[in-house]
């Protein structure tokens, strides 16, 4: 589990430090962001004797550079990431000591914040790097794919074993919803029936299912149609920067889940197994 902190902004130059037990940061290069723009990099050189004595290393964990923005607003959204890693650092309790009048408050993980609340889990070794993803991606596509298959070490060594479809489906609802609610199940004869479930429940503003099936079938959703047009232009444009892999696979199966809003639109090639689907979801409190 990597730890760490970006304890300051003095002026533009950000200082922090950062500690993992199995890994000798010593000498790598961290990265500073504002969103998806790199504004700086630093390395991990500095000793700091306060770490050394509460048994963090050789202490050589602390860093010190300079960034450059545009506009002071955007260091409150600054965080640091170590090169060739997905840890991130956010700006939790760090401050800007220079002076100016009003800088503005590093943004705080919270539930009236989701993005920035699924960040803060992942850098603290809360969430894997699946779970993550699934998070951040989801609200985007609004169709996501995660796969139950459970890694086997070493590889090769076994056959893949499957997560439990009904607790893997629940938690992972709990998590892109931020509900404690009931999960609740619905078996579904085709995938027009998505929108009808969603729609007796009460769930205009859109329902997020799982949906798994015994055989095999394909929802064939479009990636974003689910923030309609006007919000769409704008998130569609951040999708087509990502892996298009992240797109292509939308089956519906037996060692996978694959969750999807409600909203989506669904194309002429969407179709469902014999058997039907089974569909999870946590209803609106």
């Amino acid at each position: 589990m990597i730890r760490g902190a970006i304890e300051s902004l003095a002026g533009n130059q950000v200082n922090g430090w950062i500690y993992a037990p199995v890994a000798n940061f010593r000498g790598s290069t961290v990265l500073a962001f504002v969103d998806d723009v790199c504004v700086g990099a630093g390395k991990v050189e500095l000793y700091r004797a306060d770490l050394a004595e509460a048994g963090l290393g050789d202490g050589y964990l602390g860093f010190s550079f300079w960034v450059t923005v545009r506009n002071r607003a955007d260091l409150a959204r600054l965080v640091v990431r170590l090169d060739g890693s997905d840890a991130v650092l956010l700006q939790r309790g760090s401050r800007v000591v220079d002076g100016t009048p009003h800088a503005p408050a590093p943004r705080q993980a919270s539930l009236s914040d989701p993005a920035a609340l699924v960040r803060w889990l992942r850098t603290r070794g809360w969430l894997s790097q699946a779970d993550y993803d699934l998070a951040r991606y989801l609200p985007q596509f609004g169709v996501y794919d995660r796969s139950l298959v459970m890694p086997v070490e070493p590889p090769g060594q076994a056959a893949p074993r499957l997560a439990d479809v009904v607790p893997t489906a629940a938690d992972l609802l709990r998590l892109v919803t931020l509900s404690d609610a009931a999960m609740e199940q619905e078996s579904l004869a085709a995938p027009e029936e998505i929108a009808r479930i969603a729609a007796l429940r009460g769930h205009d503003g859109g329902l997020i299912m799982a949906l798994w099936s015994k055989g095999h079938g394909c929802l064939d959703a479009v990636p974003g149609s689910h923030l309609g047009l006007e919000a769409a232009a704008g998130e569609l444009a951040e999708i087509a920067t990502l892996d298009t892999a992240t797109l292509a696979d939308q089956a519906i199966g037996p060692d996978r889940l694959l969750f999807v809003d409600s909203r989506c639109r669904l194309g002429a090639g969407a179709f469902f197994p014999a058997e039907g689907v089974q569909a999870f979801f946590i209803p609106a409190r």
